[in-house]
């Protein structure tokens, strides 16, 4: 038997259905720690001071509606300021959203998105001449068409998320062509603050897909479309919190391997490293840098600025392209 608490507000904007998100976030948090606290303390008699991943109460958050679980901010599409022109940048905030996102997620490896589609057609193949070659034997047939519709679900689980993840990076691409002459009014030093204030913050989105939940997807909504911005499971948001961007970029030169220009990623040699680097380019820059790009693949040395994300232990994982100062001739 469960017990249902609401949390019930009157008032101001309450009123109306609506709450302000910093608020609303504080009251739940706050709201969380009084109820897990009650809950040990009507167990053992204690009172913890922290609360721990340890611990290991059954309190869940129910869903607005059936299925899975939405929480859903409401901001004005453009800045609301008190003189119209006078706003930094005239961009939604789901642009912005985009901007970050494309310098701070890692990517998933193409070859294994492609290995599990080849496994799941495989898959499919073995299943139909099981069925055509076994018809005798009645259980082990069973046994066999059960575990390979486990192996299939999994693969079609894989397959559907990489479809959410192509839809977001193209929606993203979108959205930062249209309002790329807004966007180029960020400076180097804007990029560098909002890079290293969102970090942070896209890591404790891991924290509910430890127990609530396997993934995040963040959608845009104006005038009735529903647009896709990003979608991450676990193993993604904690690619974010293994790395550490550094603060400032630096200059590479770079020799290129192989590059994607529709993912905009690829791998590299740097200077007289022999280690093998990946490398992305935002996709607001990608049309920029297309073409000194494909100069380096032609066996030239780019010199670049970039900044670094690294692992723990502070060795270099990967290069975000900013700047391609020159192509050069092979070092």
């Amino acid at each position: 038997m469960l017990e249902q608490m609401n949390f019930h507000f009157v008032g101001k904007t309450a009123d109306s259905h609506r709450l302000d998100f910093y608020e609303a976030s504080r009251f739940q948090y706050a709201a969380a720690r009084l109820a897990y606290k009650l809950d040990i303390f009507r167990k053992t008699g204690a009172i913890p001071d922290r609360i721990t991943g340890k611990v290991d109460t059954k309190i869940q958050i129910t869903p607005h509606r059936e299925g899975s679980f939405d929480i859903a901010i409401l901001a004005p599409y453009l800045p609301l300021i008190n003189e119209v022109g006078k706003e930094f940048i005239s961009v939604p905030i789901s642009a912005l959203l985009s901007y970050v996102i494309e310098r701070i997620f890692p990517t998933k490896d193409d070859e294994v998105a492609k290995a599990a589609i080849a496994l799941a057609s495989d898959a499919v193949g073995v299943l139909s001449d099981q069925q055509e070659n076994e018809k005798d034997k009645f259980d082990q047939l069973f046994d066999h068409i059960k575990e390979q519709q486990d192996r299939l679900d999994r693969e079609r689980k894989d397959k559907d998320e990489l479809y959410e993840r192509i839809i977001a990076s193209a929606t993203r691409n979108a959205s930062l062509t249209q309002h790329s002459s807004q966007l180029v009014k960020i400076t180097p030093e804007q990029e560098k603050l909002l890079i290293r204030m969102a970090s942070p913050l896209f890591r404790e989105f891991e924290v509910p897909l430890r127990k609530s939940a396997h993934s995040i997807s963040i959608r845009s909504v104006a005038n009735d479309n529903s647009i896709p911005i990003l979608f991450a499971d676990s193993d993604d948001l904690k690619g974010v919190s293994l790395e550490i961007v550094d603060e400032n970029t630096s200059v590479l030169q770079i020799r290129i391997i192989q590059y994607n220009k529709e993912t905009a990623w690829g791998k590299c040699r740097s200077g007289e490293m022999s280690s093998l680097y990946s490398f992305s380019v935002p996709s607001d820059k990608k049309m920029q840098f297309n073409d000194k790009i494909a100069e380096g693949l032609k066996n030239n040395v780019l010199l670049i600025e970039a900044f670094i994300a690294r692992d723990s232990t502070g060795k270099p994982r990967r290069f975000i392209v900013e700047r391609i100062l020159s192509v050069q001739e092979d070092f």
